[in-house]
């Protein structure tokens, strides 16, 4: 009677053991299914991570060349207006700073002559040495 009792409780934990086992394969190739998934996933995004990548290189490049050429094409029209400043309103600056004016029009018009004249002078720092070439 003990001798089947043990057979039968052997026979039982085996039994149990074959169908842990059977369940855990089971697991395993739903993992392992997972697994390819994700890898999949994970390539796709990567080429698509990618390509975005390459594309948003190519419009910040874009635009910051945009921006420069518009940068130095600003900055070269602003001195060539400087210089047309310049070349136009020194014979006056001259007469007004080296010429005694009437005292008169001293009066009246110092303040203003003298505020443009510290601004002009102040403006014409940013002519370049030589005449702007465009860059």
């Amino acid at each position: 009677m003990l001798d089947i009792l043990i057979f039968v409780l052997v026979v039982v934990v085996i039994c149990g053991a074959v169908l842990e086992n059977i369940r855990l394969k089971n697991k395993n190739i739903e993992l392992l299914f997972l697994l390819a998934q994700l890898n999949i996933d994970n390539s796709a995004l990567k080429k698509n991570i990618t390509s975005n990548d390459d594309t948003e290189k190519d419009h910040l490049i874009k635009f910051l060349s945009e921006t420069r050429d518009t940068s130095y094409q600003f900055i070269s029209d602003f001195q060539k207006q400087l210089v047309d400043l310049k070349t136009e309103m020194d014979p006056y600056i001259s007469f007004f700073e080296e010429f005694n004016v009437s005292q008169e029009i001293k009066d009246i018009n110092s303040e203003i002559i003298t505020k443009f004249i510290n601004h002009y002078t102040k403006l014409l720092a940013f002519i370049p040495e030589e005449e702007p070439d465009g860059r």
